[in-house]
């Protein structure tokens, strides 16, 4: 059977191989605002089956059909590896797939003039996330949908995510260091340049989280910065350590 958006798809190692969870990899058809990467899907199983929650990349939403087939291919995916007792389907957007999407911004360009297009985007992002939320998500899982919503925060030009547990990104902090991995937390007067000098000198296994609030699940500034495609593969990796950690640290608190 062929998935709407990702004809092909292969399950990926878990970092930790813990029971319950699955990470999948949607190579995106031909001609989308995907071609050409991988999109990171984690599903985690929650209490036996009773509860599920999932988190994907790339759902910027630019173009509502594109995120009704990549909703579509989610759901295929849940189908087929999950059975038929999931009850609880909850989307963590990202900023991540926005980098790769948006027309201006090519992570792989060097001489990409980040602060040059940044408020566009942001804008852009922030009202097409809204859009996929309310025509597609909220409409089919009103009474099961779990959001983290994204903010601008044009002080320092970054990006969170805000919920209900609004030091999620300080646990992941801890978490991350007990695993051995490069975390900092920003602060308010740090700019965009500083962090992504930062990642640049640490290297692609560092995460940025402002205190108290997840500013990134998995390198949103990394993405900003100039690396060969090789690098590619090592970043999604990351991200999906650090999804599953949140995941779980959400699961944690609601079950």
């Amino acid at each position: 059977m062929k998935l709407p958006l990702g004809e092909i798809y292969k399950k990926c190692r878990s970092y930790n191989d813990q029971p319950g969870v699955n990470s999948y990899l949607l190579h995106p058809q031909k001609g989308s605002c995907y071609d050409g990467l991988l999109l990171p899907i984690q599903v985690v199983q929650i209490g036996n089956g009773r509860r599920t929650l999932l988190a994907t990349y790339g759902c910027h939403g630019n173009e509502i059909a594109s995120a009704q087939s990549f909703l579509h291919s989610i759901r295929n995916i849940l189908k087929q590896n999950l059975a038929q007792n999931v009850t609880y389907i909850g989307v963590l957007l990202n900023p991540e797939g926005v980098m790769h999407g948006h027309r201006s911004l090519n992570p792989f360009d060097k001489k990409n003039d980040m602060n040059r297009d940044w408020q566009t985007l942001a804008f852009s992002y922030t009202r097409c996330g809204r859009q996929f939320i309310d025509r597609v998500l909220k409409k089919n899982h009103p009474d099961s949908f779990l959001h983290l919503d994204h903010h601008e925060d044009r002080t320092n030009k970054s990006y969170f995510l805000s919920g209900r547990n609004e030091n999620i990104g300080q646990q992941i902090t801890d978490r991350m260091k007990r695993l051995g991995k490069n975390v900092f937390n920003t602060k308010a007067d740090e700019s965009l340049e500083t962090l992504c000098q930062h990642i640049e000198e640490c290297g692609f296994n560092s995460l940025c989280f402002e205190t108290g609030r997840v500013v990134d699940i998995g390198g949103f500034f990394s993405s900003l910065l100039p690396m060969p495609a090789k690098k590619l593969s090592e970043r999604i990796n990351l991200h999906v350590l650090a999804d599953e950690i949140a995941l779980r640290i959400l699961a944690e608190k609601m079950y």
